[in-house]
Parts: structure tokens; C-alpha cells; sequence
């Protein structure tokens, strides 16, 4: 039992990675990955600058399990030379949710003002590597 929860924590549970041997998943896990972005994300909502989602997409992925907050998102991502606004981060990060690419968890408060103004947790569908 230990076994098969240790291979589904390495491999993930997509079905073709259960059937197909694990020199491959990797290549399948990149493909579910573009296919969900391009076809979910970007086709849908026809961003301006899709590299600009895309930059903040790998900086949340990059921060799993760690909180973060819109601004500090944006201040991030206008470090990295991006002309934004923080609504445009905010709906960035509603698309990724929306897509399943990412899960944000809100901050656990009875305050409704610490619910949308505290920092949140980020993680993604699958802990496949």
C-alpha cells in the first residue's frame, strides 16, 4: 500500500501516465502542461502579452506551498523589467485557476477583509515531477 502511494505522489494519477512506462512521463506531464496553457489560458483570453502570463504562471508554480499576495506578485513581475497593472496579475491568476493550472487556497479568517487582503497559498494539480 506504502508502495502504490509513493509511486502516485512521483507519478501523478493521469491515466496515460499510469499505463505508459516512466521513461515517457515527463514528456506526457510537459504536453498536458502547453496543451492546458495554449489551449485554456492563452487561446481563451487572448492576452496581450502571452509571455507575460506565462512569466507569472512559472513564478507561482515556482512558489508551491509558499503564501503569496497579488501585490507582491506584481512587484515581482515588474522587477522582472513586465510593464503591468495588478488587476491584470489578479485575472492572471483567475485564468490559471479557472484552467486548473493552478489552485489558489484563500487565507482561513472569519474576517472577510483578511479573506481578500492576506497573503494565499499556491499549488498545482499534480505533484508529478
Amino acid at each position: 500500500m506504502e508502495s502504490c502511494f509513493d509511486e502516485v505522489l512521483l507519478d501523478g494519477t493521469f491515466p496515460e501516465i499510469v499505463i505508459n512506462p516512466k521513461q515517457v512521463h515527463r514528456k506526457i506531464l510537459q504536453n498536458y502542461y502547453h496543451t492546458i496553457f495554449y489551449r485554456d489560458v492563452i487561446e481563451r483570453h487572448n492576452p496581450i502579452n502571452p509571455n507575460l502570463i506565462k512569466f507569472i504562471l512559472d513564478l507561482l508554480i515556482n512558489k508551491i506551498v509558499l503564501t503569496y499576495s497579488v501585490n507582491k506578485v506584481t512587484e515581482r513581475v515588474k522587477s522582472a523589467g513586465y510593464s503591468v497593472q495588478k488587476q491584470t496579475v489578479q485575472d492572471t491568476i483567475t485564468w490559471l485557476n479557472d484552467a486548473y493550472l493552478l489552485f489558489t487556497v484563500p487565507f482561513l479568517s472569519d474576517s472577510i477583509h483578511k479573506k481578500t487582503r492576506i497573503r494565499r497559498n499556491s499549488t498545482v494539480l499534480t505533484t508529478a515531477s
